[in-house]
């Protein structure tokens, strides 16, 4: 059984094989949780090398590395 933080970023991964970036209103969707707990995610997510962030305009976009991309 896989706990939540491992849940939570399985549902991201399989958006961003389906799409080619999540931002953090995405998350919010995605995961039923608020703007606030979405940046959190998405911030660890970053640190841990999993997400890269990219500046989409004026918002952030998140997607995987280019490695991560090859490897799946």
């Amino acid at each position: 059984m896989q706990n939540k933080k491992e849940t939570r970023w399985a549902k991201i991964e399989s958006f961003l094989r389906k799409n080619s970036y999540i931002q953090n209103a995405d998350v919010q969707q995605l995961l039923d949780v608020s703007p606030a707990t979405a940046s959190r995610l998405l911030a660890a997510l970053t640190k841990e090398g999993k997400l890269m962030q990219i500046r989409n305009g004026r918002y952030w976009t998140y997607k995987l590395p280019d490695y991560r991309k090859s490897r799946n």
